[in-house]
């Protein structure tokens, strides 16, 4: 899977959860955007991490992205929608932030799709690897691309490992249901009218 063009609507305004400020957090999506957020005794098990690793989506994000075969994939986050960076296991947390902004789209992408399955595990990871090296085009000499790289490598070993594989077919019937509630995923292949469509999603 290669991407050749990604379209970004919208900026990352995140909330990091945090058990002593969750309460008022809470209250916060409830009354700001209408948005249930889970209890904070649900969050581990429903994403099966420590529940400070999440970060919950406070704005409308949406994503384009254009792929080298025709297809074109679309993605929309909702106010609520949380996530825990790329289900990324625990033994690489302490190399990859969770708040790095060249890793957050490519991330919150990633998450949506291992909940939700719309491709395989392999294409999953794929595209995660794809979004973080197209985050930035400098020249294959160029410091901080060689930096992105090293990232997109480290980030995408890390989700295609075994663990990762287990935490894919792990994944909890509460976390899809809550993931469905909080985004939207359109896929249309090479070949179908897609100007309207974008243009349309794009508004």
């Amino acid at each position: 899977m290669h991407v050749t063009k990604i379209k970004q609507i919208g900026v990352f305004d995140t909330v990091r959860v945090q058990h002593k400020t969750y309460d008022v957090e809470e209250h916060l999506f409830r009354t700001r955007f209408g948005a249930k957020i889970p209890q904070y005794n649900q969050l581990r098990k429903m994403f099966s991490t420590d529940p400070e690793n999440l970060r919950i989506l406070a704005t409308t994000l949406k994503f384009v992205i254009y792929l080298a075969n025709g297809d074109i994939l679309f993605y929309e986050f909702f106010p609520g929608f949380i996530w825990d960076f790329a289900s990324i296991v625990k033994l690489f947390r302490s190399i990859l932030d969770n708040d790095d902004i060249e890793l957050m789209p490519g991330a919150i992408i990633h998450d949506r799709n291992f909940s939700v399955h719309v491709m395989s595990f392999t294409d999953t990871n794929d595209l995660f690897y794809e979004m973080i090296k197209h985050q930035i085009n400098y020249p294959w000499n160029n410091k901080r691309m060689r930096r992105i790289r090293l990232k997109a490598w480290i980030a995408y070993n890390a989700v295609s490992s075994m663990f990762g594989k287990f935490f894919w077919r792990k994944r909890a019937i509460k976390r899809l249901e809550y993931t469905l509630q909080f985004s939207r995923f359109t896929r249309i292949p090479f070949g179908t009218s897609s100007k309207f469509a974008i243009e349309n999603f794009l508004k």
